[in-house]
């Protein structure tokens, strides 16, 4: 089987909600979401980099930068409703068999609720909370100067559509490497 020539597309966008158009945009004409790869999370950055919010310039630079599968934040949302139902799901079902007479109908619907309400507000300050910390390491990357993204591309054509979305988008420090 023959190997194809892969070739790597990089720049750097000031914000997420433009790097999530991108994205948007290069999966829809060009290229495959497993082609696109975003900067790793600030714990990995910091095991490379030193500290955790680095300049996206130096991260494009770098020779072995820490990378993975970009993770949208329209993705983030199903994480979101776990941490809120899956705190209500382990409530009711203590509330109902552990503490509840299964066989009583009133006991279950009791408990039940009274599991569900509990459950509901410690789910409602875990995905508060959840969401919060996302959003904030967005924003501290954002001050730092942006985030890079790297698109994998195997042919000319390829490259150059990439590279026409790219500048619509108003990327910066465009690398084809």
């Amino acid at each position: 089987m023959a190997s194809v020539v892969t070739r790597t597309v990089s720049a750097i966008f000031s914000s997420e909600s433009v790097l999530e158009v991108v994205i948007n945009k290069l999966t829809e004409t060009t290229v495959a979401r497993h082609d696109i790869s975003i900067q790793g999370p600030p714990e990995k950055m910091e095991q490379t980099f030193g500290k955790p919010y680095v300049r996206p310039d130096a991260i494009q630079k770098s020779a072995n930068p820490p990378k993975k599968e970009h993770f949208l934040r329209d993705d983030f949302g199903w994480v979101v409703g776990f941490s809120f139902g899956i705190p209500v799901f382990i409530c009711v079902v203590v509330a109902v068999f552990l503490i509840g007479d299964v066989r009583s109908p009133s006991d279950n619907i009791f408990y039940g609720v009274l599991g569900g309400i509990v459950g509901a507000i410690v789910g409602a300050f875990l995905a508060k909370f959840i969401k919060k910390h996302q959003i904030e390491q967005v924003r501290k990357q954002e001050r730092a100067g942006g985030f890079v993204i790297w698109v994998t591309v195997s042919t000319d054509e390829q490259i150059n559509e990439v590279v026409n979305i790219l500048n619509a988008c108003h990327a910066r420090e465009i690398k084809v490497s």
